[in-house]
């Protein structure tokens, strides 16, 4: 047992020493794709396995492809010829991923529908993660980037879709972190408060911000169970603290900013 302990240890170490080598080369190779001319790539077909078309050099593809597959969870395709699996994303190399990631998208050469492929994945690691998790704090941080300003959202090129379901989750999530990391929610709150300012009426972010206010209302407050009110008690139940009342007094205002911007407050959660 011991041996075999031993042996799974080794793979671990080699898999993530492999992960990192290869994040590093990825890391290089960015800026220069920024150099290229868009459409005069080195004449070579990119594998069909990178499922990306950059239209510069070749390697471009497999620079997405490979950060591409790190944000749906693979980071090393099963090994030709041996018993190993698919080696799942570690958690924390996610930001370093997400990081490089940023870097690549604005290249040129990158097209349009690899930008929406890339966008979804990260979109999809954070409906898929929790709350208070390693993945979640990072892909919040690039939505606040890219949401900062409608220019922002342009450059960046997310689908107008994309960015109605980042903010779609963000009631819960704040419900669930609760007090206990007040960065991630004050980050959440002013992802909300810039889109809130600039979202266009009829847009898709304009229509999420109004579905959204009432999910709000706990994050704020919440009444006593309603099996706590029968009708012979002798008093009412008391309340029991909402996250906003546990939060530092800078993230209670950013929080109170965001009510004054949204398109509309239901009887709910005033």
């Amino acid at each position: 047992k011991s041996g075999a302990g031993d042996a799974a240890a080794t793979l671990e170490s080699k898999n993530q020493a492999l992960i990192n080598v290869n994040l590093a080369v990825c890391d290089l190779l960015v800026p220069f794709m920024h150099m290229e001319s868009p459409g005069k790539g080195d004449g070579l077909d990119a594998p069909a396995t990178s499922g990306m078309t950059h239209q510069g050099a070749w390697w471009g593809n497999h620079v997405l492809g490979y950060l591409h597959g790190m944000l749906q969870g693979v980071a090393l395709q099963p090994h030709q010829g041996t018993l190993q699996g698919a080696v799942s994303t570690p958690p924390s190399m996610y930001p370093s991923v997400l990081q490089t990631m940023q870097r690549a998208l604005p290249a040129a050469q990158v097209v349009p529908t690899d930008r929406a492929a890339v966008y979804l994945a990260v979109t999809e690691l954070w409906e898929r993660s929790s709350a208070r998790s390693i993945e979640r704090a990072a892909a919040s941080r690039l939505f606040g980037e890219v949401l900062r300003t409608p220019e922002s959202v342009v450059a960046a090129g997310v689908p107008g879709e994309l960015c109605a379901r980042w903010i779609r989750g963000i009631p819960k999530a704040l419900w669930e972190l609760r007090h206990r990391q007040p960065r991630t929610s004050a980050r959440l709150l002013r992802l909300l408060l810039h889109t809130a300012k600039y979202a266009a009426a009829g847009s898709p972010l304009h229509a999420t911000l109004a579905e959204l206010e009432p999910e709000l209302a706990p994050f704020f407050f919440f009444p006593p169970a309603a099996a706590s009110r029968r009708p012979d008690a002798q008093e009412p139940a008391s309340p029991k603290l909402s996250p906003f009342l546990n939060l530092p007094r800078r993230v209670q205002r950013l929080a109170l900013h965001v009510l004054y911007h949204l398109p509309a407050v239901s009887a709910a959660t005033v």
